[in-house]
């Protein structure tokens, strides 16, 4: 079970009520700790997540580069939930 260090900004902190956390889930990849979160934080934080057609992508980064969700994790990560930052 890996315990990881996770940082949330924008909506996410709001959610969650938190800007950063440290969890210990059971599973072995992003995806694992992506439900772990839904379950931990409920359904607000759930629909953000899932999103819909329309609504913007949810980045997920681990250790600084973007994580696929099947990308294992080990004690220590740290990840990052945010939405996609943009310029114009």
């Amino acid at each position: 079970m890996p315990r990881v260090k996770v940082k949330f900004f924008g909506t996410f902190s709001e959610l969650t009520k938190t800007r950063k956390d440290e969890l210990e889930f059971d599973g072995e990849t992003l995806d694992d700790l992506i439900e772990f979160m839904c379950s931990k934080y409920g359904r607000k934080f759930r629909d953000r997540v899932e999103g819909s057609p329309e609504g913007p992508e949810v980045l997920f980064a681990v250790n600084g580069k973007i994580g696929e969700k099947n990308v294992s994790l080990n004690d220590g990560d740290e990840i990052l939930v945010s939405y996609p930052v943009g310029g114009g």
